[in-house]
């Protein structure tokens, strides 16, 4: 699914959960219209603001998809009004945090049936492009933040060390107690361990 796609579908989705909790004359906002060219981002914020806070509380993710979706297009929509010239490396520092952005509005020069046979080789270019922005969101949080993980801290102070934010955090719920597993890129094969809201253990390669 494209984000225009994606954004519509969390629209609708938003817009049936919330239904009962919105007044009846606020009409929905057509965030993945070309009237919000730019502006998809800002829409979905100000379109999800409309939602009771407890709408929002109980669909946390929901609504982050909607925002993530209308930054990307506003994303994807600033390169394509600036495209690169035939031949352009995307991976270059002229694109610096639109790498992906990048490669998706190159892919889209092209005719739908070369971009068919050629799949792979689109598909390969936007991985190692959105990899890049990775990387270089990873590398520009270091630069920034300098402090290590220590036990005791709580999720919000690991956040602000150059370790920053994990790729994946894996959840359990017990009757006792509340356990978070983080799970790094980088540093490579790192794992930091909460428990009920402190950090227990650091594991590193």
């Amino acid at each position: 699914m494209n984000n225009r796609s994606l954004l519509i579908a969390a629209i609708a989705v938003c817009s049936a959960i919330a239904a009962p909790s919105r007044a009846a004359d606020t009409p929905p906002f057509e965030c993945s219209s070309q009237a919000y060219h730019g502006r998809h981002e800002a829409c979905a914020v100000n379109w999800a603001a409309q939602l009771t806070s407890e709408v929002r509380a109980k669909n946390p993710g929901l609504v982050e998809k909607l925002r993530r979706a209308g930054a990307h297009m506003d994303d994807v929509e600033r390169v394509s009004d600036h495209p690169p010239a035939d031949g352009a490396d995307c991976v270059s520092e002229a694109y610096r945090g639109h790498h992906e952005a990048c490669a998706i509005s190159s892919e889209a020069r092209y005719s739908s049936e070369f971009r068919a046979s050629h799949r792979y080789l689109f598909d390969e270019a936007r991985r190692n492009a959105a990899h890049l922005d990775e990387l270089n969101r990873i590398r520009d949080h270091m630069e920034t933040h300098t402090s290590a993980p220590a036990i005791g801290m709580t999720p919000d102070e690991v956040r602000d060390t150059y370790w920053g934010e994990p790729g994946h955090i894996n959840r359990t719920v017990t009757a006792s107690a509340s356990r978070e597993q983080w799970v790094y890129q980088y540093p490579k094969g790192s794992f930091l361990y909460f428990e009920n809201g402190r950090l227990v253990a650091i594991q590193t390669q």
